[in-house]
């Protein structure tokens, strides 16, 4: 219960200091600590590149909303908060998605060495597009109110849920060995999440639910490349 408090006491200064105008961005990050390392004999030795992803969604008019409007907007008239692209880290959007694919792709351990843009000799080549990258998160009225009168508002206003939802896609991924040979095309990744989520009275929110379910889509990115590889191995 302490450590509960200590955490919400905690949120509450950093809500502050949103509150204020602290110019706070928004990394895309999550942890990597309890990913179970995925030891392969046939790919420990090794070396995959990760080019740096490409974005795509400019092109697509359903993403237009996220470079146009700030995170607290509306949609069809309703109050909203979405993961808008001005509180992102000035570090622009396929760096750090990339930098997290590494960085789980490393954690993961299949690989002897993970490497970003790397010009070297390398074994395999990933690369791949954002599609999508998308997450609302209905706005409470609760909520602002509650963090208006202080801790205690907080408190009494934790538990509030309303509904969210994110969309993310990556698409053209490949796979490519040494000389540029395409080994394989592999399957888009689509993660979509529609709930209740505990809500926020500054629109943080979204940011932080884009990256709970990223981390799905790179499990998945790379359960696809572990066997394409070894597919790969046993064809040689």
């Amino acid at each position: 219960m302490a450590s509960k408090i200590r955490w919400i006491i905690l949120l509450f200064l950093i809500f502050n200091l949103f509150l204020t105008g602290c110019a706070l961005k928004h990394k895309i990050k999550y942890s990597v600590d309890d990913i179970q390392p995925q030891r392969n004999e046939l790919l420990s030795g090794k070396i995959l590149n990760i080019d740096l992803f490409e974005d795509i969604r400019s092109q697509f008019p359903e993403n237009k909303i996220l470079f146009e409007q700030p995170r607290e907007t509306k949609i069809n008239g309703e109050r909203v908060c979405i993961n808008s692209e001005d509180n992102y880290a000035t570090e622009v959007i396929p760096v750090q998605i990339t930098n997290m694919v590494v960085a789980h792709f490393k954690k993961r351990g299949t690989f002897g060495e993970v490497t970003i843009d790397g010009k070297g000799n390398t074994d395999f080549k990933l690369t791949g597009k954002i599609k999508r990258l998308y997450s609302k998160h209905t706005f409470s009225m609760a909520k602002a109110v509650g963090a208006s009168f202080g801790l205690i508002g907080v408190l009494a206003t934790f538990g509030i849920e309303t509904p969210a939802e994110v969309e993310i896609i990556i698409t053209d991924i490949k796979l490519y060995g040494k000389d540029s040979e395409l080994i394989k095309t592999l399957n888009d990744v689509e993660e979509r999440f529609n709930g209740n989520q505990k809500a926020d009275a500054y629109c943080w929110s979204p940011y932080f639910l884009v990256d709970l379910k990223f981390r799905n889509v790179v499990e998945n990115i790379a359960n696809q490349v572990d066997r394409a590889v070894i597919e790969y191995g046993q064809r040689q």
